[in-house]
């Protein structure tokens, strides 16, 4: 399923497409069970740890992924937007680790469980994960959710952000700073 974008990213700042700049201010949702996300044209954070949606190495616990949709479909039907922030189970420096690996396939797997969850507008880079590697983990996150997920915009910190500038345009240019 292909969404359309609702979202660009210029000078790293949020764009609708018509091209109206977005202000917002994330609200973080910690407990998705327990927080609504209902006021309109809102921005949510989605907080969850790797370890909620991955209990076990490649295991996944898809009856809180079903919950997570169901969340995002309701925040949809009352005009919120949404980003997903997973937070690592452990912090690795190389790109090229199981620890690195396991967390891009949690990402990867948690975004296309909702993948028609339209008011989904991207995912959070998580200090935890990007700050301690180098940009090439930055590259892999988005390179693999771009697959199927074109849509997406990347949202982060000032010190995620410079590291996303050493992989380039391609990756930095679609990451609103925060």
């Amino acid at each position: 399923m292909k969404l359309d974008p609702k979202f660009e990213v210029k000078d790293n700042q949020l764009y609708t497409i018509a091209g109206e700049k977005v202000e917002f201010k994330f609200i973080d949702v910690n407990d998705i069970e327990s927080q609504k996300a209902d006021e309109k044209n809102a921005f949510y954070c989605i907080v969850v740890d790797q370890k909620t949606i991955e209990p076990e190495t490649e295991c996944y616990n898809e009856e809180y992924l079903a919950k997570l949709r169901d969340y995002l479909k309701e925040m949809e039907e009352t005009g919120c937007y949404g980003a997903l922030h997973v937070i690592p189970e452990a912090a690795t420096e190389a790109c090229d680790t199981p620890e690195t690996e396991s967390y891009v396939a949690c990402v990867k797997h948690a975004t296309r469980r909702v993948k028609d969850c339209e008011n989904l507008c991207g995912v959070y880079l998580c200090d935890k994960f990007a700050k301690d590697g180098d940009a090439a983990k930055i590259a892999l996150l988005i390179d693999e959710l771009n697959v199927k997920h074109k849509q997406y915009v990347y949202f982060a910190g000032n010190e995620v952000l410079v590291k996303a500038k050493k992989a380039g345009e391609e990756y930095s240019g679609k990451i609103v700073a925060l």
